[in-house]
């Protein structure tokens, strides 16, 4: 810990426990381990009503890691009425909304969140997407107070390939608000290298050093550390929703290792998380029934325990435009568990990190054939007794409590006058 001096930053996180989810991960972790270097916290979130009654993710048990943390919340009449519209006006309605659903959230917290500031003595202001609403909360917030604010974008705005605009105007209006929050935040961050240059190429009219880099990460307490055993099955583990992401190539390679004799009757796949019903009726179409499973979504306190004792895990890149700038919420963990990894991605950021990792086979998706043998190696592997030796420096970058909150702590010192 610094000295005795102690800061106090506003961080503004729609999620937030007891809300899970990658985003609100990110944002427990960091409020969680800030503390530990000179900065104390208070978080701005959304009232659990807009929550509990349709979110998996509710839990609990998740505010344990914070309670040091104090919890402001405000309300977000606005998405709940919107949310629950029949589809078809749920989607006219989103022409209304600007840059998202949450956006009367943040007008509904404007007037909480300067008042905060101005009787608070905060010494800065952290703002975090999704939804990117926040970040212009956070502009009103400086344009009013002058707070030093640091918009944390994670993942693209206007350039989020994933999420496309309802028409010309609506992306032009939103590249004007996007600009407007680049050109007043004191710093932005972004998750991965890729997006940050791609950041400092759009706004060069900006200083370079005002984009910077903040993984998603992993917290060391999560793991239980009670060790890896071997078991009857040779079992490929993934986490997470699929809900972006296409684990077909996958299926097709097993049906491949199947046709041409390769397939090991030991070798299962198992997916946990929000799976679309497509992905299991494709594995059941093509007879892998009794070789893929799927498991509901489970809390994440028990998550890094089946890492670190699967035999094999499997990443699966977003394939859609754009996906080379693109890690993942999940590598953190993943890399964590020091287990080998099975890595589906294109040429890009994600498949650098694995390939310096050194955790296991990076294959193309489009290259099924390569999936097949590299699942066929990894059993193999298995066999006698292999196992991951992978690069510490390389899995350090992503530690949440020695290295990520440290850092985050260090870019708010660079922005607060002293």
């Amino acid at each position: 810990m610094r000295g005795i001096s102690v800061s106090r930053l506003l961080y503004v996180a729609y999620h937030f426990p007891p809300i899970g989810g990658v985003n609100s991960l990110r944002n427990y972790k960091l409020a969680k381990y800030l503390h530990n270097h000179g900065w104390e916290v208070e978080v701005l979130s959304v009232e659990m009503a807009e929550w509990k009654r349709r979110s998996s993710l509710y839990d609990e048990g998740l505010l344990d890691e914070v309670r040091h943390v104090k919890i402001h919340r405000t309300k977000g009449v606005g998405e709940r009425f919107l949310n629950g519209l029949p589809r078809k006006l749920h989607m006219n309605a989103k022409w209304l909304r600007a840059p998202d659903e949450c956006i009367y959230w943040a007008r509904l917290a404007r007037s909480r969140a300067i008042q905060m500031i101005k009787e608070g003595e905060f010494d800065a202001l952290l703002t975090t997407s999704y939804p990117t609403s926040s970040h212009l909360l956070g502009y009103w917030i400086k344009e009013k107070t002058g707070i030093p604010w640091i918009a944390d974008l994670q993942d693209p705005w206007v350039r989020n390939y994933g999420i496309p605009f309802p028409s010309r105007f609506h992306k032009k209006r939103e590249m004007k608000m996007e600009s407007s929050v680049v050109k007043t935040t004191d710093l932005v961050l972004n998750v991965t290298r890729s997006l940050a240059e791609e950041m400092r190429s759009e706004y060069s009219n900006q200083p370079g050093d005002k984009f910077d880099v903040l993984h998603n990460g992993f917290d060391p307490e999560d793991f239980p550390g009670k060790g890896y055993g071997r078991k009857g099955n040779m079992t490929i583990l993934f986490t997470g929703s699929l809900w972006k992401l296409d684990p077909s190539p996958v299926m097709e390679a097993l049906c491949i290792l199947g046709k041409t004799g390769r397939l090991d009757p030991a070798l299962r796949l198992k997916f946990v998380g929000n799976t679309p019903r497509k992905w299991k009726e494709k594995a059941k179409n093509m007879g892998l029934e009794n070789i893929v499973e799927f498991q509901d979504a489970v809390p994440h306190s028990t998550v890094p325990g089946m890492l670190e004792t699967a035999d094999c895990l499997l990443q699966i890149l977003y394939r859609g435009e754009g996906k080379e700038r693109i890690l993942g919420g999940k590598l953190g963990e993943y890399l964590n568990s020091r287990r080998p990894i099975l890595t589906v991605a294109n040429k890009g950021e994600l498949a650098e990190v694995m390939r310096e990792a050194n955790v296991g086979p990076i294959v193309e998706p489009e290259n099924v054939e390569g999936i097949a043998k590299a699942l066929h190696g990894l059993v193999e592997g298995w066999k006698r007794g292999e196992t991951a030796r992978p690069n510490e420096e390389v899995i350090s970058r992503f530690n949440y409590k020695d290295t990520l909150a440290p850092r985050l702590a260090s870019m708010l010192d660079k922005i607060v006058p002293r």
